[in-house]
C-alpha cells in the first residue's frame, strides 16, 4: 500500500522514484475509507476525503495519482449543525476545540479525542518529559506538544489528553473526534495557491538547508511535505473533526473561498 499524499519527510521514497519502480505494476485504489464516518443526509465519507484532497492539492497536479472524485458534495463543508461531522472555529480556536472535545467526552466517556497541530511551534527533544514546558498559548490556556511519539494515545502522563499531537504521534492512529490547528507554515501566494513557508515550519528534521530551499523543485517538494502533514492530521477523526486557524488568516480566507462559505 502506498499513499502519495502521506509522505511527510525527506527520508520517504519520492513520488517520482515510486512511479519508476512500479511502472509495470497493476495499480488498484482503495476506494472505501472506513476510518471516517462522515454520514449525513446527502454526503459520505468519500465526500469528506475528496474535499480535503481538493482543499490541499487542487493546484499541485498530484490528484491524478489518487482516486480523487471532483464531484464530491461540498455541502459537507458548509454545515452549520453543531453535530455535523465537519466544522471550523474562527475565534479562540484552541479554547473552542477543547470545549468541543470535552462536551463530547461528557456524552461518550469511552471516546479518545485529541487536539492536533501542524509543526508550527518550537519543540526540543529535551522538552518531552518536562511537563512544565508549554508550547501553545492562547489567552489563559497553555498546552504542550505530545511528550512521546510512540504510543502517545496510551501515554500514562497525567496531562496526556491535554497535550497537542503532532503528525509523528498520530500517523496510522484512529481517534474519535479531532481538532486540527492549521498554522502559518501553510500560506497562500499571489496566485491564490497554497505553499509551505519554511520560516514558520519548526521541524528541524523536515527542513532543507538555505541553499536547497531556494531551488524551485525543492521548494515544491517542501510544500508537498507540509500539505501531506495536514492531510494526515485531517484524516484521523472517526466521528468528527473541527479545524482552527492558528495565527493564519490567509488560510482561513482561502478555505472559505474554496468551499464558497459566505
Amino acid at each position: 500500500m502506498y499513499d502519495v499524499l502521506q509522505a511527510i519527510r525527506p527520508a520517504n521514497i519520492s513520488r517520482k522514484r515510486f512511479q519508476e519502480l512500479t511502472s509495470q505494476f497493476e495499480k488498484r485504489y482503495l476506494t472505501t475509507q472506513f476510518r471516517i464516518q462522515a454520514k449525513g443526509n446527502k454526503y459520505t465519507s468519500e465526500d469528506y476525503i475528496d474535499g480535503i484532497k481538493y482543499l490541499l492539492y487542487k493546484d499541485t497536479g498530484f490528484l491524478k495519482y489518487t482516486n480523487f472524485n471532483p464531484n464530491f458534495n461540498r455541502d459537507l463543508f458548509r454545515e452549520s449543525n453543531p453535530d455535523a461531522y465537519f466544522g471550523y472555529f474562527e475565534e479562540s480556536p484552541l479554547r473552542s476545540m477543547i470545549n468541543w472535545l470535552e462536551e463530547d467526552k461528557n456524552y461518550y466517556p469511552e471516546h479518545v479525542n485529541r487536539v492536533l497541530s501542524g509543526l508550527v511551534e518550537d519543540w526540543k527533544q529535551a522538552d518531552g518529559k518536562n511537563k512544565n514546558i508549554n508550547h501553545f498559548f492562547e489567552n489563559d490556556i497553555s498546552r504542550r506538544w505530545n511528550s512521546t511519539q510512540e504510543n502517545w494515545i496510551n501515554s500514562s502522563d497525567e496531562d496526556a489528553e491535554n497535550q497537542i499531537g503532532s503528525v509523528f504521534a498520530v500517523q496510522g492512529i484512529d481517534l474519535n473526534k479531532v481538532g486540527v490547528l492549521i498554522g502559518n507554515d501553510l500560506l497562500v501566494d499571489k496566485e491564490g495557491r497554497l505553499y509551505g513557508e519554511p520560516n514558520n515550519f519548526k521541524n528541524v528534521n523536515g527542513k532543507h538547508n538555505k541553499e536547497e530551499i531556494e531551488l524551485p523543485e525543492v521548494r515544491k517538494e517542501f510544500t508537498m511535505f507540509v500539505l501531506n502533514i495536514y492531510y494526515v492530521l485531517l484524516t484521523r477523526g472517526i466521528d468528527g473533526i473541527r479545524i482552527g486557524f492558528w495565527h493564519n488568516e490567509d488560510f482561513k480566507k482561502y478555505f472559505k473561498e474554496v468551499f464558497g462559505i459566505i
